[in-house]
């Protein structure tokens, strides 16, 4: 499979490190115009087409799937004119803040046949895809997920953090709609929501120096708790994605409602300045 990286900030070179090792071939990368980036990019991908223009991805035929990693606002656009070109995509987190938007995409992506992949990292570790499978047939779940952190002040809260978490819990508990708001801070926030299978109450708070993400489960009398790392996520994320695009539109189902989910909560909190 040839494909093609559209965005080359620190995500995007992230993402390159990992597609590098993986089965495909990268064939070009288009950046936002940094000279330092175009250094970094000729100095470690010199095989690659290097270019300011994403557009010039979308006509080469022999591109068959591109990462988005640009600004968190041009995700759908950049989406839209990719599926429209027939290319299968993954995206960073999140797609869109538009429920509409999500319903648009992911119909395009079915007439195309392409697989349409949102990055919600967490999503595949492998001991949270344990304890989903366990729950599978419990009758009532409750979350409680705590993300405690320092930095990544420059990007919004909810866009940067709280969309990991939406994920995850649409995931145990179905379809999630917020309930209540306690905290709705530049770097705290705390709130309930309430899915098909149970309740979860999620706090971020991006102003403690000690890093921990933990998730505790309380189903049926039993109580399963974990706290997530990072490691190789990212290398089984793309694996995943890498892996659907050979079925092409059929794995999407799954994955829309959780893109609904976060749209809809997005699009529920007011914005924090």
């Amino acid at each position: 499979m040839n494909i093609a990286v559209i965005g080359a900030g620190t995500w995007g070179k992230h993402l390159l490190k990992n597609l590098a090792a993986s089965p495909c071939t990268i064939t070009h990368i288009a950046y936002g115009g940094s000279e330092e980036t175009e250094r970094f990019l000729n100095a470690h991908y010199p095989h690659c087409t290097i270019t300011k223009d994403y557009n010039e991805i979308l006509i080469q035929p022999d591109v068959n799937a591109v990462f988005i990693a640009t600004p968190i606002e041009t995700h759908g656009n950049i989406a839209r004119q990719a599926l429209q070109a027939g290319k299968h995509v993954f995206v960073e987190k999140p797609l869109t803040a538009s429920i509409e938007t999500v319903h648009e995409l992911y119909r395009l992506a079915e007439a195309n046949d392409c697989c349409l992949f949102t990055g919600y990292l967490y999503l595949y570790d492998p001991a949270f895809h344990a304890m989903a499978k366990e729950l599978h047939d419990a009758s009532s779940i409750t979350l409680a997920m705590v993300w405690e952190k320092y930095g990544t002040f420059d990007s919004p809260l909810h866009e940067n953090l709280l969309v990991h978490d939406i994920a995850l819990a649409t995931e145990l508990l179905g379809t999630l709609h917020l309930d209540h708001v306690t905290h709705n801070e530049r770097d705290i926030f705390e709130a309930t929501f309430s899915g098909e299978r149970g309740h979860a109450t999620i706090t971020i708070n991006r102003t403690i120096l000690e890093k921990q993400k933990k998730l505790t489960i309380q189903s049926d009398g039993a109580t399963f708790a974990y706290e997530f790392t990072n490691e190789n996520l990212l290398a089984l994320e793309l694996t995943t994605f890498l892996e659907a695009t050979k079925t092409g539109s059929v794995s999407n189902e799954k994955r829309e409602p959780i893109d609904t989910a976060v749209a809809r909560v997005l699009a529920s909190l007011p914005i924090v300045t």
